[in-house]
């Protein structure tokens, strides 16, 4: 806590949209930020002891300063366990931690209000990018149905007409290596305090990972190949250039994405060894031009193949 009368502590609970799979390492850790020019820390809640399998689910520590911090009556809910014995956890939110000197408060409260919306969408988008299994999709409800009550009426007095307790169990196996981790943290804050958003290409392939995740895979592979398409027109652009030829002739001649990945290999582009006809085009022209909505393998498996193509020929995921 701060002990400097001459400065204020300004505090944020930043709850996250779905929870985070995290790792042990990032339990407990703080992290600079930096937002509208005025400097903080992010800190993620801690890991309890887990002596046992018996404390799977345990209520994760929140941060120091929230300690005792309460929503209404009951103390803030900051995540619990999810795997023992090392602690791999489902995190529902964090800790902002922001001094300023006390004279400059009321101008460090509006760069924070103006800019924090702006930085929680960098902070979304890259999450999704650095750390795209963040997103559990296995929930099973036993003995119920998701979305709907069965009830029945009788006597004034409603109940349902059901026997079975309903449960809900989650069908994800996490292992110990599963979730966010510490240096994904870093990364992804530097790309937030830079204010720089996601490329292009990073954010086609993030309305194909959101896709995913709605099971809507015939969107998750128009928006891949899309993303493809863009990573291999840009790629081809210095041989193009290299060889003495005019560049936009060459891609008019070369439209589409199936002619843009040969034009790749025919100019010596480096690129994943994977068959991007077979796994890629393939399937993005079935659901173009026939009409198919194609199965969960295929759009997963085009989207992980574009997720290399990018890793490989686009690093940088901010904006250049």
């Amino acid at each position: 806590m701060n002990n400097n009368p001459s400065s204020a502590e300004l505090f944020g609970i930043f709850d996250f949209e779905e929870h985070i799979v995290c790792s042990p390492c990032v339990l407990g850790h703080r992290e600079r930020i930096v937002i509208g020019g005025v400097e903080g820390h992010v800190e993620f809640p801690s890991l309890p002891a887990l002596p046992s399998k018996d404390h799977l689910g345990t209520f994760l520590i929140p941060p120091t300063a929230a300690a005792n911090w309460k929503r209404g009556d009951h103390l803030i809910y900051w995540g619990r366990v999810a795997t023992e014995p090392k602690g791999v956890s489902r995190v529902e939110r964090i800790l902002f931690e922001i001094n300023v000197p006390k004279a400059n408060l009321e101008i460090a409260v509006k760069k924070i209000h103006d800019n924090f919306p702006y930085w929680r969408s960098l902070f979304n988008e890259y999450l999704e990018l650095i750390c795209e299994q963040r997103y559990e999709d296995s929930i099973e409800l036993i003995g119920g149905l998701s979305g709907f009550d069965l009830l029945v009426w009788e006597g004034g007095v409603s109940r349902s007409p059901l026997k079975v307790v309903q449960n809900i169990v989650w069908t994800t196996r996490l292992s110990e290596s599963s979730g966010f981790t510490k240096e994904q943290l870093k990364t992804l804050c530097t790309y937030c305090n830079s204010l720089k958003a996601p490329a292009l290409e990073y954010r086609l392939q993030n309305e194909a990972y959101r896709a995913l995740r709605m099971k809507d895979y015939r969107k998750a592979i128009i928006e891949t190949a899309a993303a493809a398409e863009l990573v291999l027109t840009n790629a081809v652009k210095p041989f193009i250039l290299s060889k003495g030829e005019n560049v936009l002739n060459v891609l008019n001649a070369n439209k589409m994405l199936g002619k843009r990945y040969k034009l790749a290999q025919t100019l010596g582009v480096n690129l994943p060894p994977h068959d991007y006809q077979v796994l890629l085009i393939g399937p993005r022209n079935e659901v173009i031009h026939a009409a198919d909505f194609a199965d969960a393998n295929i759009a997963q498996t085009a989207v992980n193949v574009v997720a290399d193509l990018l890793a490989l020929l686009v690093p940088d995921l901010g904006e250049v």
